[in-house]
């Protein structure tokens, strides 16, 4: 439970963060959230999915192992949406 406090520090930041933005920085940013979140939930549900048909071992594949997948779903979604406008 140690670490929740700094990251509700670092939500409160990036959302004011967010906040100063001009107009199209803030398209990007929702443009690669609605890019990160269907890729979080295809990544959640396939796991769900083949855990019920063959046994994923918990070792490699528990929240603690995947959570790193989805920051680099947004980042690439930043990357894409900033290709997009650039």
């Amino acid at each position: 439970m140690f670490p929740l406090p700094f990251f509700g520090a670092f939500l409160w930041f990036f959302i004011r963060g967010i906040r100063s933005m001009d107009e199209l920085q803030r398209k990007i940013q929702l443009e690669a959230l609605a890019i990160a979140f269907p890729l979080a939930v295809l990544l959640l549900m396939t796991l769900g999915l083949l855990q019920r048909a063959v046994d994923l071992p918990f070792e490699d594949w528990s929240y603690a192992h995947v959570w790193i997948y989805l920051p680099l779903f947004y980042f690439g979604g930043v990357a894409i949406a900033s290709r997009r406008y650039q």
